[in-house]
């Protein structure tokens, strides 16, 4: 008897281990990655980026895509930088396009600011053909002025990224 309770315990457990990984209200689950991306009219502090990637992240409980993700590898450092930036605003642009704009929370010690504004074009009904399904303008900079914030365009197509989805 007391081996079957063990044995009941330890599958409680394990059901329960594996529900916290299908959900977790806090993790921004990406749904959408572009690896290695074209970079171009990068400015100041892009100026030495080696690779960036992005992904759309949408909140386990809610509707949508809540965040990107952007991850910078630099050639001088041996990390990459990532920033996980709230989507702010999602609008429906030219031939149904879709504009996600987010921006960093700044942070009153640092003044370090960060805004993406992503263009997704993989529902464009246009005849016009993007080379690039999501084209992103970044800028990043710190303090209030902005004249020597950093600038880049990024380029790149977007592939569906697998996970545990939440039920």
């Amino acid at each position: 008897m007391l081996t079957s309770k063990k044995l009941l315990v330890f599958i409680i457990l394990l059901v329960a281990q594996s529900a916290s990984a299908i959900y977790d209200p806090t993790w921004e689950r990406p749904v959408l990655s572009a690896e290695e991306m074209e970079i171009s009219d990068a400015r100041y502090g892009f100026e030495n980026l080696e690779t960036a990637s992005l992904s759309l992240n949408s909140r386990d409980g809610e509707e949508g895509m809540t965040s990107i993700r952007i991850s910078l590898k630099y050639l001088d450092r041996d990390e990459s930088q990532d920033q996980i930036l709230k989507i702010e605003n999602v609008e429906k642009v030219e031939c149904n396009a879709t504009r996600y704009t987010a921006q960093l929370k700044m942070n009153s010690e640092s003044q370090h600011r960060m805004y993406i504004s992503l263009t997704d074009y993989s529902n464009s009904v246009c005849a016009v053909v993007h080379e690039y399904l999501w084209v992103a303008h970044v800028n990043e900079g710190y303090g209030f002025c902005g004249t020597m914030d950093s600038r880049m365009k990024l380029q790149g197509n977007p592939e569906a990224v697998i996970t545990i989805q939440s039920l």
